[in-house]
Parts: C-alpha cells; sequence; structure tokens
C-alpha cells in the first residue's frame, strides 16, 4: 500500500512539474507594445472590425454581464467617462446576445456615448488574439496603436488615466482568483444583440 501511495504522489508530482514548466515556457500571446490585432465582432448595427483609435488610445474591455467585477468596472466607468476624453472604448462580451436596454437602464453614459461601442466576439476569436477569456480583461492601446497596458480583473480607473502607464496585470498576479476575474465558460456560437425598443 505504501507503494502505490508513494507512486501516486509521484505521478502528482510530475504532472504538476510538467504543467508548471509548459505554462513558464509559453510565449505570452500579446505582450506590451505588440500591434493591436484586427478582428471581426457584432454590434447593433452589424459586423465590425477591431482597429485601434488614430485619434488618441483604445480602452477594450472583455465582460460578462453576469461578473460582479465588470459590473464594478462599468459602474466606475460611467459616471466619470468625461476623465477619459480621447479615448474610445470597446465594450465586448462572449455572451449569446447583448441586452442594450438593460445596458442603458444601468449605464446611460456608456450607452449612450459616440466614444463607446458595445458587441459580441466569439470566445476563440478573442482567445487567439489576447490569449485570454477572463472577465473582466482590459487591453489599452496608445495612439500608435501599440498595446500601453493590460489587466486582468477589477482595475482602478487612475491606473487607466496614468500617461506612459505600462500595466503589467500586477494588479490581479493571481487571475484564476475570485477576487481577480473569472473564466467564463464556452458559449453558443451565434451572435446576436438585442436592440433598445
Amino acid at each position: 500500500m505504501k507503494k502505490f501511495v508513494a507512486f501516486v504522489f509521484l505521478g502528482a508530482v510530475v504532472l504538476v512539474g510538467s504543467w508548471v514548466v509548459t505554462a513558464a515556457s509559453r510565449q505570452e500571446v500579446l505582450p506590451l507594445g505588440s500591434a493591436a490585432p484586427s478582428f471581426a465582432f457584432a454590434t447593433a448595427r452589424g459586423q465590425a472590425t477591431f482597429r485601434h483609435s488614430r485619434r488618441g488610445r483604445t480602452l477594450l474591455i472583455l465582460f460578462h454581464s453576469q461578473c460582479a467585477h465588470c459590473t464594478y468596472e462599468f459602474d466606475t466607468l460611467d459616471p466619470q467617462l468625461d476623465r477619459l476624453a480621447g479615448t474610445e472604448l470597446v465594450l465586448l462580451t462572449m455572451e449569446d446576445s447583448l441586452n442594450m436596454a438593460a445596458i442603458e437602464s444601468r449605464w446611460p453614459r456608456l450607452a449612450r456615448s459616440e466614444q463607446v461601442t458595445w458587441g459580441t466576439v466569439d470566445r476563440d476569436v478573442f482567445a487567439y488574439h489576447f490569449g485570454t477569456v477572463m472577465t473582466p480583461a482590459l487591453f489599452l492601446f496608445d495612439a500608435t496603436g501599440k498595446l500601453a497596458g493590460k489587466w486582468l480583473g477589477e482595475t482602478k480607473l487612475e491606473l487607466l488615466l496614468e500617461p506612459g502607464h505600462m500595466g503589467n496585470g500586477t494588479g490581479c498576479a493571481t487571475p484564476q482568483a475570485a477576487t481577480c476575474g473569472a473564466e467564463q465558460p464556452v458559449l453558443p456560437t451565434r451572435r446576436t444583440i438585442t436592440q433598445h425598443q
């Protein structure tokens, strides 16, 4: 019996060690300084292509409507949207649909602002370009289209406002923890957006 337990323990150590080595050697999908990726997503007006703003910064946020950390981000951003003047916001979800009436009810400034685009994106497409499907995930691109900062989990608005700040996600050192964001489940691929009537 002792030999069996020792064998199982050794096997577990080998598996964990292999996972750690693989994770450490995996190349980062979108390191700081990378060019903004181009990919398609759906909006209330139809298909759109993600491109960084040439007039200023672009902040992309991946969110989920049931994510408490995402609602914290939007609750913080909505009343202070004017502090992000010169920054275009692209707010994307991997959910099957996006209820704009509910969004407008809770975050009226974010819902109505010309500087904000809401949409849905395919999970695999987002993971391919950004290497994560955790929410909230924030990616800040400068006016040249280079990735200037990225954060997983709740992020203070002050970090986004710092000029030249190179966010590295240290505010969420353990992204799997419930306090830092949530891995989102695989969702159906059909994408629709419910418009406000």
